[in-house]
């Protein structure tokens, strides 16, 4: 072996030449652009433009409200598109009421037969036609059944067709939970009423120990109060029924849902069964002085008119409420029934 030291070879090939070093006060070149211009990083976000704010997704979306005029607007649509379903509806939901009518009856002298405490007082006619008053309105929440689908109808071209025997199949098949919540909510609904009365007797009471407009005040802001919280907790379990056949759930998981669903929207009900009575009595006053020949038809039709709007003025709530609040159109309760989050 040859001691000579041996060459090291060459790091660059001849021939090829190598960019000299840029000095330290040149300018420094852009980075390559992305298709909009913008310089592009690793990650594909430009470097030199803030990141996009994405604290939306960690956030709660805020509550939504609902407008009286939306469930108004749905109802009358459901009035005018569909009014045979509701006329063949309310003459079955009167016939169910001269039925309950009969048994309040009924019901109401076997009470007096009972004697005791409700013996010869007027307590056993007023039980019996609270009870047969009850029991009819109960009885006649089993016909939402159609008014459901219907409304769904009414409110979608895209809505799939035939609803009215789909709707009524489901409260056939569902027809001891729509019994159960029908129970639930009319003894709910009396129970509030009871409460309201005691709490207005209470009011009357403290009232009248004081003077002149002091107590009147005080009655007036504890009608009021009352009032206000009344209305809240009513409707709270309103929507059961349209819930159970939309949704198919359990009577108490139809509460608990409705509960939950009108949370903050229970005024918007409230006022969407007012409205039609303003406009009933505003037109009742312009006819008393304009014309007061057709008064008469005038208060016919707007009894029947109150009437059918009245019947569909919970499944329309139900409608309403789960397109603005949940993003669940119409078309898609059949598909996306079962509690539905915001899209």
């Amino acid at each position: 072996m040859s001691d000579a030291p041996r060459e090291n070879p060459p790091l660059v090939p001849e021939g090829v030449v190598l960019p000299a070093a840029p000095a330290a006060d040149a300018p420094q070149s852009a980075p390559p652009s992305s298709p909009w211009g913008a310089p592009a990083s690793p990650w594909g976000a430009p470097q030199d433009q803030p990141q996009a704010d994405l604290e939306y997704l960690m956030t709660p979306e805020p509550e939504r409200t609902v407008g009286p005029l939306d469930i108004v607007k749905l109802a009358v649509l459901v009035l005018v598109r569909k009014p045979h379903v509701l006329i063949v509806l309310a003459l079955a939901s009167f016939g169910v009421e001269l039925v309950g009518a009969r048994l309040g009856e009924q019901l109401g002298s076997l009470v007096e037969h009972l004697g005791g405490l409700f013996d010869r007082t007027p307590m056993a006619a007023w039980l019996g036609v609270a009870v047969s008053g009850m029991m009819s309105w109960g009885v006649s929440l089993l016909f939402q059944g159609p008014l459901v689908g219907a409304t769904i109808e009414a409110s979608s071209d895209r809505a799939p067709k035939r609803l009215l025997l789909e709707f009524l199949r489901r409260g056939l098949v569902n027809l001891k939970t729509v019994i159960a919540v029908t129970g639930l909510t009319t003894l709910y609904f009396l129970g509030v009423l009871i409460v309201a009365v005691l709490a207005l007797r209470l009011v009357f009471l403290v009232g009248g120990f004081l003077p002149g407009l002091a107590g009147l005040a005080f009655v007036v802001a504890g009608m009021v109060t009352i009032l206000f919280y009344s209305i809240r907790f009513a409707l709270g379990l309103s929507l059961g029924i349209p819930i159970v056949l939309v949704e198919e759930t359990s009577a108490i998981g139809a509460l608990r849902r409705s509960w939950s669903l009108t949370a903050n929207n229970r005024y918007a009900i409230a006022f969407a069964a007012i409205i039609p009575i303003f406009a009933f009595v505003i037109g009742w006053l312009l006819l008393s002085v304009i014309a007061l020949e057709a008064l008469g038809l005038y208060l016919v039709c707007s009894a029947v008119g109150m009437l059918l709007y009245a019947m569909a003025l919970g499944p329309a709530t139900y409608v309403v409420f789960r397109d603005q609040i949940e993003g669940c159109r119409p078309d898609q309760l059949l598909e996306r029934g079962r509690g539905v989050s915001r899209s």
